[in-house]
């Protein structure tokens, strides 16, 4: 997330600017982040339990506009103090508060500011700001918050006053004080500030809950799915990461990497039947290699009611195996951008025909309605060929045999994630395919 905060830093257009970034001492993953950063000023400020004052020891390139500042005291300190301690050292006339858990617009500072002036106010805050869901993947528009949203302030300096030495709600406090004074000016510029909700917040689920006015157009979902998701992965935040989509034939090995995923701790769904009358991809098969694939699509295009459950269906999960999954890659690659695509594979076709004959035997289902052999080989190949031209040239398709000895290096490898101490699981065996 930090990561973020920074990136929308340094992508803001308003020229003259400094960031504060403040940690606690015994944030290790913080400071191992703050390694990785270029120049910038180093401020490191000491209390012990006998000092009623900060020692500061600054070090690194002093003209460079980020500024990190570590601090080491005797206990933990409220947010109320450690907001105090940013604005103290702050070099610039205004204060602009700059959450890390938030998406902002490369205009937000040049637009507040902007409006500070016009209206001659010493403040600026959103009167709503637009809301997004990690976990269930869903956008909303905040209801109208007639004192600002507080993490959308920006303040000159000498009037934002002092931040109550609490570790919640310190900022509402300053905000309405500010509006009770008619220090405040309010904007309607929503689309400017993402506030994200990760379940590892400050404040819980309950909370961002009650901050909802609606829910915003699938368009505009897509839209703020888009800003984040160079940022959604293990690697920024173990709570936030792409959807995985399992785009393999049947009988490749589905059951084995939806259970593997499960085991990374992915909410995983199975193949979600029912969603078209005569969801049976047999009745596709004879001569018709790509009817199921072509039906799904076809009535997503044309029937927002199916195109309506497929997605809230999505929406619930974060890793995807079997139909319908499989047959849409193309429309889950538009609709979800950033997230990654799995192709399961067999030893060979026939290995995968046989596989497939073997299947529909042992479910009762008379010779004569069963497919032949080649059938179910052209539908593979074919398949695979799909797939690869479409995802040519790109990092997001990972293909795996486990028949080859695919397995957790590879996966895990992939999605970027630690390999667990579990073997990896192979399901769905028949005794002639373990022979």
């Amino acid at each position: 997330m930090l990561e973020r905060a920074l990136d929308c830093f340094n992508d803001q257009r308003y020229p003259r600017k400094e960031l504060v970034l403040l940690y606690e001492h015994d944030d290790a993953e913080t400071a191992a982040f703050t390694r990785t950063l270029g120049p910038h000023r180093k401020l490191e400020l000491t209390k012990s339990v006998l000092q009623g004052h900060w020692n500061e020891h600054a070090s690194g390139d002093a003209n460079a506009p980020l500024l990190v500042i570590e601090v080491r005291a005797f206990s933990k300190q409220s947010l109320g103090t450690l907001r105090n301690l940013s604005v103290r050292y702050c070099r610039g006339e205004y204060v602009c508060q700059w959450d890390d858990d938030d998406w902002y617009r490369d205009d937000r500072l040049a637009v507040q500011m902007e409006a500070l002036h016009r209206n001659q106010k010493p403040a600026c805050a959103l009167s709503q700001w637009l809301m997004y869901d990690v976990a269930r993947d869903a956008a909303y528009l905040s209801y109208y918050n007639d004192t600002g949203w507080e993490g959308s302030l920006l303040c000159r300096k000498q009037a934002i006053g002092a931040y109550a030495d609490r570790p919640l709600r310190e900022d509402t406090i300053v905000l309405k004080t500010l509006a009770r004074e008619d220090k405040l000016v309010l904007i309607d510029r929503p689309e400017i500030y993402v506030y994200v909700f990760h379940d590892q917040n400050t404040w819980h689920r309950a909370h961002f809950e009650t901050l909802i006015h609606a829910p915003v157009s699938d368009e505009q979902t897509q839209a703020i799915r888009r800003r984040l998701t160079p940022h959604l992965s293990p690697r920024t935040h173990p709570g936030i990461r792409p959807k995985v989509f399992c785009v393999g034939l049947f009988r490749t090995g589905t059951t084995s990497i939806r259970r593997a995923l499960h085991l990374l701790g992915y909410r995983t769904n199975k193949g979600y039947w029912g969603i078209l009358k005569d969801d049976w991809w047999g009745n596709f098969l004879p001569g018709r290699t790509h009817e199921h694939a072509a039906v799904y699509r076809t009535t997503c295009k044309n029937d927002p009611a199916v195109f309506g459950v497929i997605k809230e269906r999505a929406r619930h999960f974060d890793a995807f195996s079997d139909a319908p999954w499989l047959c849409l890659y193309k429309e889950l690659d538009a609709w979800y951008p950033g997230s990654k695509f799995i192709l399961t594979l067999r030893k060979d076709s026939r290995t995968l025909a046989e596989s497939d004959y073997a299947y529909w035997q042992r479910r009762g289902i008379p010779a004569a309605r069963i497919p032949a052999r080649e059938r179910f080989i052209e539908r593979y190949e074919q398949h695979n060929r799909d797939v690869r031209a479409y995802f040519a040239h790109r990092p997001d398709l990972l293909e795996v045999c486990f028949e080859r000895g695919d397995g957790w290096k590879e996966l895990c490898a992939f999605l970027n994630t630690p390999v667990p101490g579990v073997p990896f699981p192979h399901l769905n065996k028949t005794s002639t395919e373990r022979g």
